[in-house]
């Protein structure tokens, strides 16, 4: 019979807050991590097909995305727009899905069919009726870096 450990899951909590992008588990049961890095091909292909670690990962990483929308949608005493952005943001309607579902309570709707449509460009994803509007919005972390690197060499 499995036993619960809790203590990988709040050290899993830990390193998903910290390295953002998605982190790898593996063990049975799950307990290490590691790397942290956009989800892959491969990786989207685990969740597929059924594997317990790469769906814990997907699963603690939508997790982590609805607890900051629930905590700041309490603090802010609303929302009014809803960005995703970066690898992952931009790139993975299944994660976007999986933020935005069930949502419904808090005003957040979105257009299914056309978010798995969506893939790296800017785009907003929620339906006409939904009181948050959600947004896919591309980055340039490479120019980002740059500009700020050439900035900083000027002074």
């Amino acid at each position: 019979m499995f036993k619960f450990n809790p203590i990988p899951i709040i050290l899993s909590e830990i390193f998903c807050a910290n390295l953002g992008g998605s982190a790898t588990m593996c063990g049975d049961p799950p307990n290490i991590i590691i790397g942290s890095k956009p989800l892959k091909d491969e990786e989207k292909n685990a969740v597929k097909e059924g594997n317990p670690q790469a769906e814990l990962t997907v699963k603690l990483f939508v997790r982590r995305i609805l607890d900051f929308i629930g905590q700041y949608y309490v603090r802010l005493g609303g929302a009014d727009l809803i960005i995703f952005t970066g690898g992952i943001g931009e790139n993975s309607w299944e994660v976007r899905e999986a933020a935005c579902s069930n949502m419904e309570y808090f005003g957040i709707k979105i257009d299914y069919a056309l978010n798995k449509t969506i893939r790296g460009k800017l785009q907003k994803i929620s339906t006409p009726d939904s009181k948050v509007e959600v947004w896919v919005v591309p980055t340039n972390e490479e120019l980002l870096i740059a500009r700020d690197t050439l900035a900083l060499i000027s002074k």
